[in-house]
């Protein structure tokens, strides 16, 4: 999970909210139930969060993986999506950087947070389908 990019949905550049993050992690967790979520986050994102104590507990719990500062977190995202084939990269980053994603653009799966309802990509759906996870969401 593109943690910098889900707290930032539908906020400003200077705000990230924590709930959107539990927003999308509880919708990922209904839909499969036993999915093993990793968010990773750049580390500059612990300067604009909301709620800067549940985040910080987060990181101390290993609940959150924080790149290492200067580094962007999309790296780690993306290394992380190539080496274990079945994962997901929940995100609405485009990932521009990184020209050499071989095939990871089926797993990136953009959403949308409308009133506190997460909304997922149909590719999702479709990929879910490919794995024999789900007939229909």
């Amino acid at each position: 999970m593109d943690f910098s990019n889900i707290v930032h949905e539908n906020q400003t550049y200077y705000i990230a909210k924590l709930s959107n993050y539990e927003f999308v992690k509880s919708e990922i967790i209904r839909i499969i139930p036993r999915a093993n979520l990793i968010p990773i986050a750049d580390a500059r994102t612990r300067h604009k969060i909301d709620e800067k104590s549940k985040f910080e507990n987060k990181i101390v719990k290993n609940e959150i993986i924080q790149a290492p500062a200067g580094e962007k977190a999309d790296y780690y995202i993306l290394k992380y999506a190539k080496r274990h084939y079945s994962s997901l990269v929940i995100s609405n980053d485009l990932f521009r950087g990184y020209p050499n994603k071989n095939g990871l653009e089926k797993r990136i799966i953009p959403y949308k947070i409308i009133n506190n309802d997460v909304i997922f990509s149909e590719k999702l759906n479709r990929y879910l389908k490919s794995l024999k996870i789900i007939k229909e969401m």
